[in-house]
């Protein structure tokens, strides 16, 4: 039952943080919304609106842009907690590259409801992830007002947990749904199923700056249909039957005109905003994301990237303590921040060092507990790989040889890893396309798909696992890229 009470979002936009307050409603809307305000951080404690906020913590959402976090689906062997958040953080570094940051996860064992036996015993799990650096200076910025938000977000989990409040519907069928928001500055997807969501994406901008609006929006929708295949290609392998389109009125009709060509999908305009009361009337699109933040505090959800309090930087506690004027800091905080106090400086600087080294030496040991683990995962593999693919057993020469063969001039290949599954070898090539317009692009791109589909060696013709859209700026010209990521199973009969 939900709680007559108010809940708060709040998403920070330049110096200054954009809040929405609710409260559940009867009648013919769910929700009331009681305020939507921009309110400048250097006015924190001292406006009635954040003293309202902090008296009522508990009851308030982060809300993080598309781009801010990431959300990843992995298969793991049945490991301890501990043990299994440092293999997923050191997976996670190793796929990205970037040794060097550090990552806020949370995570949750995928259940489908039917109750499905994988014939892969490893266990399933979805990950949400971002940067530590990010959400850190976020809760900075908040930590001189006392305000300390209980959940951490970006905005598609928060529509796509709304959207499943609206349609149960979708919640009794067998396939995945595709949830398309577009906005003025921010366009996103995701897609999900019973079990929960499995990728988010950010869409791409309008580089023509709205000279060539149909331009756009068919490059929006090629991305939008294209994106369906990722969930074949997920962990659990789904199909997508729904297409949902939201955000800005004329987009999202235009959009499904576009998409209304293809039969293979339901289409859905969704307006969210119409179960949402403000100033007497229905809600704008425009508040939807944050209005989806804010209705979170009345569910329960698996995921929250706010780290739990122990967890919180010095330079937080510190900056909370010191401009909040308390005196109610905890004991082992006391020296860092009352002058005077009975410990003297050397003693001072000497737990601090103490608990430096010992800090140092737990993420240490940490990394290179997963470190060590996935390095063993990897000999086995390899192992394998050349047992498999030894003298005599194959030809990779060869398959080479009929890549570059296959391979349009203006398509670069940047990375190509050779696994093995639980269903035999795979390939994964890595590349992209460069040319003076997307059409171009995308067309070099089916160009290479075609010749790799014709291919002897190549056993099985996948959809992308990855595809990207983007666009460089220069001088007296724009370059589209088509950015992508094949998936391919090896012949068994591999020769050159």
């Amino acid at each position: 039952m939900v709680k007559n009470h108010q809940a708060y979002c709040l998403t920070p936009e330049s110096d200054a943080y954009r809040v929405v307050c609710l409260k559940p409603t009867s009648g013919e809307f769910d929700f009331l919304v009681e305020w939507d305000d921009t309110l400048s951080v250097s006015s924190t404690r001292q406006g009635k609106r954040w003293r309202e906020m902090i008296a009522q913590e508990k009851r308030t959402t982060l809300l993080m842009a598309s781009d801010k976090a990431s959300l990843n689906q992995m298969r793991l062997p049945n490991l301890k907690v501990k043990e299994r958040t440092n293999a997923i953080l050191g997976m996670m570094r190793k796929q990205r590259g970037q040794n060097d940051r550090n990552w806020y996860i949370d995570f949750c064992e995928v259940i489908h409801p039917d109750g499905d036996v994988q014939s892969d015993p490893r266990k399933v799990f979805t990950i949400l992830s971002t940067e530590e650096e990010f959400l850190n200076n976020q809760l900075l910025h908040l930590a001189g007002s006392g305000l300390r938000p209980t959940r951490a977000i970006p905005k598609p989990l928060a529509l796509e947990a709304l959207m499943r409040k609206h349609h149960p519907e979708l919640l009794e069928a067998k396939g995945a749904w595709n949830l398309v928001y577009l906005g003025e500055s921010e366009n996103f997807l995701i897609i999900g199923d019973r079990s929960g969501p499995i990728l988010i994406r950010s869409l791409s901008e309008d580089l023509s700056d709205g000279a060539d609006p149909d331009e756009y929006l068919q490059r929006l929708a090629t991305e939008v249909e294209r994106s369906n295949f990722f969930a074949r290609q997920g962990e659990v392998s789904t199909e997508v039957t729904s297409i949902i389109v939201t955000g800005e009125p004329g987009l999202a009709d235009s959009m499904l005109t576009l998409l209304d060509k293809s039969e293979n999908f339901e289409l859905i305009r969704w307006l969210p905003e119409e179960r949402f009361s403000y100033d007497g009337a229905a809600a704008s699109w425009r508040q939807v994301t944050m209005l989806a933040g804010a209705v979170m505090q009345y569910e329960s959800y698996n995921l929250n990237l706010i780290p739990v309090r122990r967890e919180d930087t010095v330079a937080w506690k510190l900056r909370h303590y010191s401009l909040l004027g308390t005196a109610t800091a905890t004991l082992w905080l006391l020296p860092l921040i009352l002058a005077g106090s009975w410990l003297t400086g050397d003693i001072q600087d000497r737990i601090a060092t103490q608990q430096s080294v010992q800090l140092s030496h737990s993420r240490e040991q940490a990394r290179a507990s997963a470190y060590n683990y996935l390095g063993n995962l990897n000999l086995l593999t390899r192992n394998d790989f050349l047992t498999e693919l030894g003298p005599g057993r194959g030809n990779l020469a060869g398959f080479l040889r009929d890549l570059s063969q296959r391979t349009p001039d203006s398509v670069r290949l940047t990375n190509l890893v050779v696994e093995r599954t639980v269903r035999g070898y795979t390939v994964t090539i890595d590349g992209d396309c460069r040319t003076g317009s997307s059409r171009d692009a995308q067309n070099q791109f089916l160009k290479l798909k075609e010749a790799l589909r014709n291919s002897p060696l190549l056993c099985k013709d996948d959809e992308p696992i990855f595809l990207e859209i983007t666009g460089e700026e220069k001088v007296s010209t724009k370059q589209s890229i088509v950015t992508f990521k094949l998936a391919y199973s090896i012949s068994k009969e591999l020769s050159g």
